[in-house]
C-alpha cells in the first residue's frame, strides 16, 4: 500500500471537500426547487405612496 504523505493528503482532502460541497449544494437546490404555496409570489408589483396624506 502506498504511504500517504502531506501532498496526497491535501489533494484527497481538496477532492473530498469539493465533492462534498457539490453534493450538499445539489441537495439544497433540489429541496428548494418545488413550488411552496406558503411562499409569497414574486411576480406581484407593489407601489408605495403617500396614501392620501398631504405633502405640505
Amino acid at each position: 500500500m502506498k504511504r500517504l504523505n502531506w501532498n496526497n493528503a491535501i489533494y484527497y482532502g481538496e477532492v473530498f471537500g469539493f465533492v462534498f460541497a457539490w453534493a450538499v449544494g445539489l441537495v439544497v437546490a433540489l429541496s428548494h426547487s418545488g413550488n411552496d404555496s406558503s411562499a409569497p409570489e414574486a411576480n406581484k408589483v407593489v407601489s408605495a405612496g403617500a396614501a392620501g396624506l398631504p405633502l405640505d
